[in-house]
């Protein structure tokens, strides 16, 4: 790997990768060993950051499961020799023109231009978009009782607030309503945060309670109905189609706004809670950079709200126009173990379900992988290595001149810790569950939980970012030899 030292105000590359998370790391690892030799030194991968976070893990820090040392790497130890590391920051998009315009060590503008581009920018967090928290992941820090596990420094102010929590208090946990970063966390570290109460004798008497943007509990019926019967049993207070707006740190008070069925706010209907402990489920949009990108009156790039466009709809728009509808629940604490607030149904809408080629609805050879796409799978790290699948023989088919044949089918996965023991691994696609082992993932499960652990983290670290895994389709049919694909794809 070489160090951006670039002098000349442009440069050319054969490939350029925007974004060093994970995604980013895995294309550009991939591709410096795929393309000719020739064409070796003539990859760029463009990230401002000199650390790289293995995210899944701040959700075990905050659990006082894993220390921070453990979840950082140098960026530069995941980048390959071959590929250019460029440490300065996008400015700007000119798809039209297959130009980057970034700032350079002075403060100028420095242009890179590209034969081909795979945007893996990710997801940023904005805390801001909640009133009180105007400084951002900096307001989180200094509010009191106010956590989030969304980023280091948060995930240890988790776990802190968690060790200090008193019987007879009420934690509140939130998922907002906006894209987010892995789904299940926000009601990961509710669990996690719970079980701890217990085992330091802080449960009785206290109040834990979950809010969630959404109709469900989760998305994906089997797995909403496992969820509902640990809440039922746990007693945690569960509020559907609530989002949080507002914060008042000196008076502890969570302000949630009411929603319907579409998602829009009911004026008038807010509800309070009052709190010691707020755990925030981050709420996320696209990079800046991608946001401004939107706002072009020429720009084809992005959907309106700055994720790229590799579909034909953005997935907000997809879920709006369709007649699937969650819940006619709304602000009820649900206490069942079957809720109604999920269609018992193994499919989504059929127009959520849209196989992908990665491949940029405008510009041909602009790719994107990862949580900047706007594929209606789930952003997690396990979605990156199935869509690795698809980006890596499609990209070389581009360059190639020849016709896209891989389809990313959606799939992603989210080990959901229900305790400090137990894993409920979810793993599916758009279409229902799509489960990898010969047994009912649905269940809390000691084995999936050693899985998350103790084999994912070295998984991300020596594989996934280096280019290798690409998901676990190979070991499912492993473990289903005589299952049809479809079976299989149904996870039964």
């Amino acid at each position: 790997m070489k160090f951006s030292a670039i002098l000349a105000k442009e440069q050319h590359y054969r490939l350029i990768i925007v974004g060093g998370g994970t995604g980013g790391c895995a294309v550009s690892s991939k591709f410096s060993r795929l393309l000719p030799s020739s064409q070796q030194k003539q990859i760029a991968i463009i990230e401002p950051n000199r650390s790289h976070f293995y995210q899944p893990g701040l959700t075990l820090v905050a659990a006082g499961m894993m220390k921070p040392s453990q979840l950082i790497r140098n960026e530069y130890k995941l980048i390959p020799e071959r590929v250019d590391w460029v440490r300065n920051a996008v400015r700007s998009f000119s798809p039209a023109d297959n130009r980057l315009t970034l700032k350079d060590d002075d403060g100028g503008d420095m242009n890179l231009t590209y034969d081909y581009m795979v945007i893996a920018t990710g997801l940023e967090l904005r805390y801001d978009l909640i009133e009180g928290l105007p400084n951002g992941q900096k307001s989180v820090l200094e509010a009191p009782g106010v956590c989030s596990i969304y980023f280091p420094d948060g995930a240890i102010k988790t776990l802190a607030e968690i060790k200090t929590f008193s019987k007879g208090q009420n934690a509140v946990f939130s998922f907002p309503n906006t894209p987010i970063k892995c789904g299940g966390a926000p009601q990961k570290i509710c669990y996690l945060a719970e079980d701890i109460f217990r085992e330091r004798g802080v449960r009785e008497g206290s109040k834990v309670i979950y809010c969630t943007s959404l109709g469900a509990i989760f998305g994906v019926p089997k797995y909403s109905n496992a969820l509902m019967s640990v809440v039922k049993k746990r007693g945690i207070e569960l509020y559907t189609r609530l989002n949080l707006s507002k914060v008042e740190a000196d008076k502890r008070i969570a302000t949630f706004q009411t929603l319907d069925e579409t998602g829009q706010v009911i004026k008038g209907k807010n509800v309070e809670f009052k709190y010691n402990l707020l755990h925030i489920g981050a709420p996320c949009s696209a990079v800046s950079e991608l946001r401004k990108q939107a706002q072009q009156k020429d720009n084809n790039l992005t959907d309106a709200q700055g994720f790229v466009k590799v579909t034909k709809m953005s997935v907000l728009q997809n879920v709006k126009n369709s007649k699937f509808k969650m819940s006619k629940i709304q602000n009820v604490k649900i206490q069942m173990s079957k809720p109604q607030n999920v269609k018992n149904s193994k499919k989504y809408p059929k127009n959520l379900v849209d196989p992908k080629t990665l491949q940029s609805t405008t510009y041909k050879n602009i790719f994107a992988i990862g949580d900047c796409a706007n594929t209606p799978n789930a952003k997690t790290a396990a979605a990156v290595s199935s869509q690795l699948k698809a980006l890596t023989p499609n990209l070389l088919a581009a360059m190639q001149g020849k016709n896209l044949t891989t389809s990313y089918d959606g799939y992603s996965s989210c080990p959901l810790l229900v305790d400090r023991k137990h894993v409920i691994l979810a793993e599916f696609t758009p279409n229902g569950p799509l489960e990898t082992f010969p047994f009912d993932q649905s269940k809390p499960s000691r084995i999936t939980y050693l899985l998350k652990r103790y084999l994912m983290p070295p998984l991300y670290w020596l594989f996934l970012v280096r280019g290798h895994w690409l998901g676990p389709e190979r070991m499912r049919k492993m473990f289903h030899p005589f299952a049809s694909a479809d079976v299989v794809k149904a996870g039964q």
